[in-house]
């Protein structure tokens, strides 16, 4: 098979994956995809397992512009109506490039990673626990009326695990 990708048109293209129990992480979280975004248009929903029209999300990934380029926004809710929010300031994204992105969430040591093209870019704190909503969706792309995506991705995996900085290399090569 040949590499496949999805264009979204940063109004109503999405993807909704179903809210299976596979889908509400615990503890360890990995999120990994490819994009190339034709532009920056607010906040990106990339993936997320959330709620549309409520402020409640097992965990969500957006592309969001710093006035010059791209960055990601790591976010889930924390229980109370508020939300446990983390954004990059070094990625440096641009549009109509391609990129292989990994986020990891270690919800034990609250530690989130970020990589880009297989390199470590970010690492820090981020205190908080993965909540577990049962009524909540997979959302690629767009999170209901709110946050479309304008650009291509693919390649979207959501795991229960930590990526080593070894196995986020061997994936982007």
């Amino acid at each position: 098979g040949g590499l496949w990708m999805l264009d979204f048109d940063g109004t109503d293209d999405y993807i909704n994956c179903g809210s299976n129990a596979s889908l509400r992480i615990l503890n360890y979280l990995t999120l990994k995809l490819w994009i190339n975004l034709d532009q920056y248009v607010d906040y990106e929903l990339l993936i997320g397992m959330t709620k549309t029209g409520v402020a409640q999300a097992n965990y969500e990934l957006y592309a969001q512009t710093d006035g010059t380029d791209g960055e990601l926004y790591f976010q889930f809710d924390n229980g109370a109506g508020g939300w446990i929010t983390d954004q990059t300031t070094t990625m440096n994204m641009v549009v109509g490039t391609w990129y292989h992105i990994v986020v990891t969430y270690d919800d034990v040591a609250d530690q989130v990673t970020y990589y880009k093209n297989g390199a470590q870019i970010e690492q820090r704190a981020l205190v908080g626990t993965l909540p577990t909503h049962a009524d909540d969706v997979l959302l690629i792309g767009k999170n209901g009326a709110n946050w479309p995506t304008d650009g291509k991705m693919t390649g979207w995996s959501v795991l229960n695990t930590i990526w080593t900085p070894t196995q986020v290399r061997e994936n982007y090569q």
